[in-house]
């Protein structure tokens, strides 16, 4: 019995020592960066496409079905369960299935885009349960729901969970919309502007800046996964003293 307990508080301290996190290389990190913002592009896209006057009502049920459908190619949410902040809806969370029909059935719908977001900014990868980055953005609506004209410009946070897949590629999907109402908490976090080209600077600090010049691919790889071994062998080591420390304790 006493060495179930030992097991059960090992398993609980692991998490805490990084062991059994993901730990991403660089072009990881850059190539998650890169899915996000592309994803907040398509959403913008998505948006303007289904309050359009020339897509059928079908034909834009059948575009945000596509955007929550696993293993579709236009799959942007994690699920149709997602929880979305509605701007439409104060102080209520609604599915995002339900949040963007209302886009389709109660936007007065024009030939022209209705929707453009400006001052995105990108996070860093972050951890919780998941790892996960946050892309804030500006959107501008200029336009009527349900008969009323809406707010001209409101502030979003699109948050992006990663993980990886069966075929063990990483997806990058939304798993929330909200207002953005937390500024202390967006300044508290390192974020990286997007340029009117939609270029962003890459997660990468000035120490790595000098630390990678030079590099050709291949050392640049090399040099990653070394890093990512001897820091995964530091999460190991920490893992297993704790466990010898409990033991050595019962004793």
């Amino acid at each position: 019995m006493q060495n179930i307990y030992l097991l059960l508080l090992f398993f609980c301290f692991t998490p805490f020592l990084g062991f059994g996190q993901h730990i991403f290389l660089y072009n990881e990190k850059v190539e998650i960066q890169s899915r996000a913002k592309a994803a907040i592009d398509e959403y913008q896209l998505l948006l303007n496409t289904i309050t359009n006057k020339s897509i059928l009502s079908i034909e834009a049920k059948n575009i945000i079905q596509n955007s929550y459908k696993n293993n579709n190619v236009q799959q942007l949410f994690l699920n149709k369960n997602v929880l979305v902040e509605s701007p439409f809806h104060p102080s209520e969370n609604i599915e995002v299935s339900r949040y963007l029909q209302d886009f389709n059935l109660f936007v007065e719908k024009k030939t022209y885009a209705l929707f453009e977001f400006k001052n995105i900014r990108i996070s860093e990868i972050r951890q919780s349960d998941y790892p996960y980055l946050l892309i804030f953005y500006d959107i501008e609506f200029v336009g009527k729901f349900n008969g009323e004209f809406f707010p001209e410009t409101f502030s979003r946070v699109a948050e992006f969970r990663i993980e990886t897949n069966e075929k063990n590629r990483l997806d990058v999907l939304m798993v929330n919309l909200r207002d953005d109402k937390f500024e202390n908490y967006q300044a508290s976090l390192k974020t990286h502007p997007v340029d009117s080209l939609g270029n962003f600077n890459a997660l990468r600090s000035q120490e790595e800046d000098e630390l990678y010049t030079g590099m050709n691919q291949d050392q640049f790889a090399s040099h990653e996964n070394k890093r990512k071994t001897f820091f995964g062998a530091i999460s190991l080591a920490a893992a297993v003293g704790v466990l010898i420390f409990l033991i050595t304790k019962t004793n």
